[in-house]
């Protein structure tokens, strides 16, 4: 019964990826769009639910440790159907968000010499290299680039494959399947059932994101994680490189840096900067305009924010409201740095996953801006963290796509409160459940 449950929720997942791939502009079928990849969730969480019973030490665990999904052939069908559900979305357009245009024309611009830092994509001096396909579709054409050097160039080596989106999608797809690989590393060495890296595999958000839009965040992901198993191989300073590679692909991750440095913190911190200062060095000549639209991005944009919403209502000031959001942000990191400080790390190394897990999610928490893609980066630690509010989260963040159908219909992007509601409720909800469990577990197993 397991093994046909199994297969049957694979080929829904499956027959829901082909559905989405299908609709063509999912932007004009969004409550179609949410309702497939919701479908294609709970199916996941079938099959997570049918994987990981063998962690069980009751009979039921016993009979599935003996049983079809205990053998061998289990982990190949999860990195087959990893594999199988991101070649499904590869080809389709990514209509969820126009992210990939950007990184595509942004790549052509730096492999013809330009500095995209300086020249913005409406800028006189690239009106040669623009095109009918690609650069109409560009967001926001008189801002500068936002995205760090290293993801500059990604895009320029696969602008240079090819100038297409499938070239684009194809390298964020191999730095995803690279995570899994990683995650079979990490899984193993920290003693854990390798089966866990499905939790990331099969997740519907990373697969839409990647596969289906494209995003970028795969590859700091990957040297995100490729960092920490550094970190577990006690390579010494090379977790702090690692980590490097991951900021300047996307610059979220300098929050994890006092996580890898705790021991030799003052050549971790060096390494990091000095590979960090050497990458944005060939964009020096951009001046001021290096910072231009990141600056633009921190005083004003918003999207799907929680905490910084409700602030929003008490604090009506924007740039007040930023100011205080970003000091409770780093209240709340130190306060967690704190409490990891005085763990021993060499008896269980895998306090360092829960701690990233940690800081990630106070990060967005507090952030103003929550897209669906940055969830993303919370799976991989979940992965080997088990936090069952994250995992919640990857599923009910999709619910903010709804914002389009409002701005289809009516040309104004605003938000819905009963969408935001829907998101985060049943997320908060669980956390404080799962905390108030646990320490009420914790209670129970301490000696008198």
């Amino acid at each position: 019964m397991s093994a046909l449950l199994f297969c049957a929720a694979a080929l829904g997942q499956a027959g829901c990826y082909v559905a989405l791939a299908l609709l063509g502009n999912l932007r004009h079928h969004i409550p179609e769009t949410i309702c497939l990849f919701a479908g294609a969730f709970v199916l996941y969480l079938l099959t997570l639910r049918l994987l990981l019973r063998t962690e069980s030490t009751g009979p039921e665990g016993l009979a599935a440790r003996q049983s079809f999904l205990h053998r061998s052939r289990y982990l190949l069908a999860v990195l087959g159907l990893a594999v199988l559900y991101r070649v499904i979305l590869w080809p389709s357009a990514p209509t969820l968000s126009d992210d990939i245009y950007r990184y595509i024309w942004e790549g052509r611009v730096l492999s013809n010499g330009f500095n995209p830092f300086a020249l913005a994509p409406e800028a006189p001096e690239l009106t040669h290299l623009r095109d009918a396909s690609i650069f109409p579709l560009v967001s926001r054409p008189n801002l500068t680039t936002i995205y760090p050097p290293l993801a500059q160039f990604i895009f320029a080596a696969a602008s240079a494959v090819s100038y297409s989106i499938a070239s684009m999608k194809a390298v964020f797809i191999l730095f995803d399947l690279a995570v899994i690989a990683l995650l079979l590393k990490i899984l193993p060495a920290l003693g854990k059932n390798p089966l866990r890296a499905a939790i990331y595999a099969l997740n519907p958000l990373v697969i839409v994101e990647f596969s289906g839009s494209g995003h970028l965040d795969s590859a700091g992901i990957f040297f995100m994680m490729l960092a920490l198993y550094l970190f577990l191989q006690r390579r010494h300073l090379y977790p702090a490189a690692a980590l490097s590679l991951s900021f300047l692909v996307k610059l979220m991750p300098v929050i994890l840096l006092p996580a890898l440095v705790r021991k030799k913190s003052l050549s971790a911190i060096a390494l990091f900067s000095a590979i960090a200062a050497a990458a944005f060095l060939p964009f020096a000549g951009a001046g001021r305009q290096l910072w231009a639209s990141l600056d633009i991005y921190t005083q004003h944009w918003m999207f799907n924010g929680s905490l910084y919403n409700l602030l929003l209502l008490l604090v009506p000031d924007n740039q007040l409201a930023r100011r205080i959001a970003a000091a409770l942000f780093c209240l709340a990191a130190a306060g967690a740095y704190y409490q990891f400080f005085k763990k021993d790390r060499t008896a269980q190394p895998e306090h360092i996953f829960h701690q990233c897990l940690c800081v990630l999610g106070l990060f967005l928490l507090f952030t103003p801006v929550v897209h669906p893609w940055y969830v993303c980066w919370l799976v991989p630690l979940a992965a080997i963290a088990p936090n069952r509010a994250c995992l919640l989260f990857s599923g009910l963040v999709f619910a903010s796509y709804w914002v389009l159908r409002e701005f289809a219909a009516s040309g104004q992007w605003q938000e819905s409160p009963a969408v935001l509601l829907i998101e985060y409720a049943p997320c908060y909800s669980l956390l404080l459940f799962d905390f108030v469990l646990s320490k009420k577990k914790r209670a129970h197993e301490t000696p008198y």
